[in-house]
């Protein structure tokens, strides 16, 4: 049974090994953006997978918001000790009203306080 898990974007364990597809067809999502990514123009996809404009978007957009949920991991990242010593180090002496509402910003060595534009 398919599964609407964003706007035309399905999933459905016996289509394409359960991997998000454009609702009402067998085309995955990661082909979509890997031909757009391999520089195919959004017609080309649209007219050689038979989709409509509306399938590319979604698909764009169901991208777009995994990514915006992805962390990134750096291969010499700090460690959560580290990163919280380097707070406490960072914030001494300053009240909670000096670090409500704005942006604590971590680095080796230092931290910095950021106050939203």
């Amino acid at each position: 049974m398919a599964v609407e898990i964003a706007p035309r974007i399905v999933v459905d364990e016996r289509v394409r090994f359960g991997k998000p597809v454009i609702r009402g067809t067998r085309v995955p999502v990661e082909l979509v953006l890997g031909k757009l990514a391999g520089g195919m123009s959004m017609e080309e996809v649209m007219r050689e997978y038979e989709l409509e404009r509306e399938d590319v978007l979604a698909a764009l957009a169901y991208a777009a918001r995994l990514v915006a949920q992805e962390i990134a991991r750096f291969p010499n990242e700090l460690s959560t000790k580290r990163i919280n010593e380097e707070i406490r180090r960072g914030l001494a002496g300053l009240g909670e009203s000096d670090i409500m509402g704005n942006l604590i910003i971590v680095e080796p060595g230092r931290v910095r306080i950021r106050c939203p534009e």
